[in-house]
C-alpha cells in the first residue's frame, strides 16, 4: 500500500499480527481417530440390514442360527453408532472452520470507503494501538479521502452573505491551477462569524472535477 493509490470499499489494505493470529488455525479435534464401522457388508449399514435380516429368516427355521442372528443385529447397532460419531465429529470440525474464519478476518484491515490513500502512517512490523500515545507506536495503518466528496472552503463577507444561498452554482478556482476553471455548488454555510476578520465560512462542492487536481 503506497501513497496515491486507490482503494476500493472492502479491499484489505493490512494485516494484523499478533500472537494468537501466528498460531496453527488448525486443532486437533476430539476423537481424532473415529471408530470404524465394523460390519462386513459391502453395502455398508444396509448390508448389515440385509444380513440381518437374512440370519434372522434363516434363525426362524433353526435354533442354530439364533447365535449368529444376535450377532448380526449387534453389528448393525454397532454400525449405526459409529456412524452418529462421525456425523457429530464433522459437525464439530465446521464449528471449528466457522471459528477460524471469524478469527482470521478479524485479523485483516480493509478500506472502509473506495478512495485514494494520502498518507501511509504504519509499515511491517509497527505496532499499532487504538490510542498512539505509547512511544514507538501509532493508531492508523493509512490515511484515506474520498476525492469525490472534496469540498472548497471560501471566507464572505458579512455585507455578502445574504447573497449566498445553499445550492447556489458556483466557480472553483484553485491557486495551484490559476487557468482551470470548476464547476461547483454551495453546499453548506457555516453559521459561525469569525470575528477578526468579520466573515462566514461557505463550502462549496465540485459538480465537475479534473483529473490534473482531483483524481477519484
Amino acid at each position: 500500500m503506497q501513497e496515491g493509490q486507490r482503494v476500493a470499499e472492502g479491499e484489505v489494505i493490512a494485516r494484523w499480527k499478533t500472537a494468537m493470529s501466528a498460531r496453527p488455525a488448525s486443532r486437533q479435534l476430539p476423537g481424532s481417530r473415529p471408530p470404524r464401522p465394523t460390519c462386513a457388508g459391502r453395502g455398508g449399514t444396509g448390508g448389515c440390514r440385509r444380513g440381518a435380516e437374512a440370519r434372522a429368516r434363516t434363525g426362524a427355521e433353526g435354533v442354530r442360527f439364533g447365535a449368529a442372528v444376535d450377532t448380526a443385529e449387534a453389528r448393525f447397532n454397532k454400525a449405526q453408532a459409529a456412524i452418529k460419531t462421525l456425523q457429530a465429529q464433522i459437525a464439530v470440525a465446521q464449528a471449528n472452520l466457522r471459528a477460524t474464519q471469524v478469527s482470521f478476518d478479524q485479523t485483516l484491515i480493509r478500506a472502509p470507503f473506495t478512495g485514494i490513500v494520502l498518507t501511509k502512517n504504519a509499515n511491517v512490523g509497527d505496532i499499532l494501538t487504538p490510542f498512539s500515545s505509547a512511544a514507538g507506536t501509532t493508531g492508523a495503518v493509512v490515511t484515506m479521502a474520498d476525492m469525490s466528496t472534496l469540498e472548497v472552503e471560501a471566507d464572505v463577507s458579512e455585507a455578502s452573505i445574504a447573497k449566498i444561498s445553499v445550492g447556489q452554482p458556483a466557480e472553483i478556482q484553485l491557486d495551484a491551477f490559476t487557468e482551470l476553471r470548476l464547476a461547483g455548488s454551495v453546499s453548506r454555510i457555516v453559521p459561525t462569524v469569525d470575528r477578526s476578520k468579520a466573515t462566514l465560512l461557505v463550502k462549496v462542492k465540485f459538480e465537475e472535477t479534473d483529473p490534473a487536481c482531483c483524481r477519484t
